[in-house]
């Protein structure tokens, strides 16, 4: 996550989440950092954090839940001086600028943790306990930027449009974080916190055109805080005020209304039948471990869900004889035979008969004597009951595993049914070629490409055009939008030949420097990459590379042959 590389913590207190303090307010300083257009990484620039601070007020409906609004005032900034990798933007744009945000928000909190600051007791106990949040906020933004020194070329144009949008901005933000608080009192906290905001606008750097228009802005805040809580009146210091509290003068629990409960079941011990076992009201506040509505102390089976006619005890198969003394308990059975079926009504159950629908003799285990081709094996346990076997192999005359005809010493395929021209192996898409062997086992093809089809010359010229026809806007790696309509046909290439890998090789004429050719090269090459990815083609079948001025086609002494140098080639293997 972008977070990760953030160095700012931010310190937030936020009160307790008990029935008597339900409100806190608090202030936080710390700093504020931003993601976008002139940021080269997807983490900030650590030399760009600026002073932030707010205020916030919270309300707390329960023990681990809150809600938080917040106001929020800080600077962010950013230039394209901190491009070091890649100097490219230094050289095309040369911007910096910095912003005014100001931020209401309004986040919904989450304290796992945040229950154990109220003993059962009573009182209050100080714990450290992190937490997570989430929301949404109004962000507004006055931005300034200076676009005279922005060189004549490049991306002039695109800087123009930038230049030209209002300001300041306003837009929705969606902060998310967490942080962990520290208890300090028993109406005060303090606590660390980071959070990240998303916003809906591409201008808060006043950047976007002669940047990535696709990817909004984002911004961080961190920093430091304090808040106090406020409390009601709570005369046994049960942590439930009184107001609120069945009984004011006793210390007990929430889940009793304040009253004592000693199991901490709900029901006050006076109304409780077993007040030191925590249980159910339906059953006058006795446990029932198994949830089956039969109390522990008269349930048979109190660690399994039962049912009342079995006194508690589970009864898988309904015939009313327990599963503890069922010997067959997922069968409705006979209690002659202990809860065992009889399908066939030969006295024998069906878990010990090996023929459970033949009614049969008990020297042979249920089954009847029948030998239909006279081999001396019953058909019962003959693999081939209508041909004369052996033994050994199950009744059948031959050995064939996989039922196909052609006998498994000469089956180059035993386990798999095939046909014997083949040698008893399968072949799906029926050209000859036995799948194992097949490199393209589902299409049609010919045994000198594996089985694969081949390459028409209708392909090879659609990829030939592509790599003139995708064409990018100037000194950028964007994609005109008449490109994708070849990018698509390029798709569709690949769906059809799926057994095909793809190598995506981008190219310029020598025009620049060649490090910045290079690395343009890269990024065109790339941004087809992922095009082709998200049309779904799965990127184990592609690779790309840029190569710079170093492999031109034409010479780069004319414009028509730098014009043809610039290209994208997609090459099949």
């Amino acid at each position: 996550m972008r977070a990760l590389n953030y160095t700012s913590l931010l310190l937030l207190l936020c009160i307790s989440v008990e029935a008597q303090m339900k409100w806190d307010w608090g202030i936080w300083a710390g700093g504020a950092n931003y993601l976008g257009d002139l940021v080269e990484h997807d983490y900030p620039v650590v030399s760009e954090t600026n002073l932030a601070g707010g205020a916030f007020w919270s309300y707390y409906p329960g023990y681990r839940w809150s809600f938080r609004m917040s106001a929020s005032f800080a600077h962010i900034s950013g230039s394209d001086a901190n491009f070091k990798d890649d100097p490219i933007f230094v050289e095309a744009r040369n911007l910096r600028f910095r912003s005014q945000l100001a931020e209401g928000s309004l986040s919904l909190m989450w304290e796992p943790w945040g229950k154990k600051r109220y003993p059962t007791g009573g009182g209050l106990r100080r714990i450290v306990s992190p937490y997570l949040f989430a929301g949404a906020g109004w962000v507004w933004a006055d931005r300034v930027i200076d676009y005279a020194d922005a060189p004549r070329d490049g991306l002039y144009e695109e800087i123009q449009k930038d230049a030209a949008t209002a300001s300041p901005v306003q837009t929705l933000s969606i902060p998310v974080g967490g942080g962990l608080k520290i208890d300090v009192g028993k109406q005060s906290s303090i606590g660390f916190e980071l959070g990240l905001r998303k916003t809906q606008s591409d201008f808060l750097d006043g950047v976007s055109y002669s940047g990535n228009p696709q990817k909004n802005d984002w911004y961080l805040f961190g920093g430091l805080s304090f808040s106090k809580r406020f409390k009601n009146r709570d005369y046994d210091q049960d942590g439930i005020v009184d107001q609120e509290d069945a009984c004011p003068r006793l210390a007990g629990v929430a889940s009793a209304k304040g009253c004592p409960d000693m199991d901490s079941d709900g029901i006050e011990d006076l109304e409780d039948s077993c007040p030191e076992q925590f249980g159910l009201r339906d059953l006058g506040g006795c446990p029932d471990s198994d949830g089956d509505g039969v109390a522990d102390k008269e349930d048979e089976c109190p660690g399994e869900t039962g049912i009342l006619a079995t006194k508690g005890c589970p009864d898988k198969d309904g015939d009313l004889i327990p599963d503890k003394n069922d010997r067959c308990p997922e069968v409705a059975g006979l209690g002659t035979l202990g809860g065992c079926p009889d399908a066939d009504g030969d006295g024998i159950a069906d878990q010990e008969d090996n023929c459970p629908d033949i009614s049969g003799i008990a020297q042979l285990k249920g089954c009847p004597f029948v030998d239909s081709d006279g081999d001396g094996i019953r058909d019962e346990e003959d693999a081939c009951p209508e041909t004369a076997g052996l033994d050994a192999f199950q009744g059948c005359p031959f050995k064939d595993t996989d039922k196909d005809g052609v006998p498994d010493e000469t089956d180059e395929c035993p386990d798999v049914a095939g046909p014997a021209t083949l040698k008893g192996c399968p072949d799906r898409d029926g050209d000859g070629i036995p799948d194992h062997k097949d490199r393209c086992p589902d299409s049609f093809g010919k045994a000198s490409d594996k089985g694969c089809p081949v390459l028409t010359q209708e392909v090879r010229k659609i990829l030939n055009l592509a790599a003139r026809a995708v064409q990018f806007e100037t000194a950028s790696a964007v994609l005109k939008p008449e490109s994708l309509k070849e990018l698509d046909q390029v798709v569709e290439i690949l769906k059809t030949y799926s057994h095909y890998t793809l190598r995506i090789e981008g190219h310029t004429d020598n025009q620049g420097a060649a490090k910045v050719n290079l690395a343009l090269s890269t990024k065109r090459a790339k941004t087809c990459y992922i095009y082709l990815k998200n049309k779904g083609i799965d990127v184990k079948r592609m690779a790309y590379k840029g190569y710079g001025e170093n492999k031109p086609i034409r010479t780069n002494k004319t414009k028509a042959g730098r014009s043809r140098n610039r290209r994208v080639e997609f090459i099949l293997k």
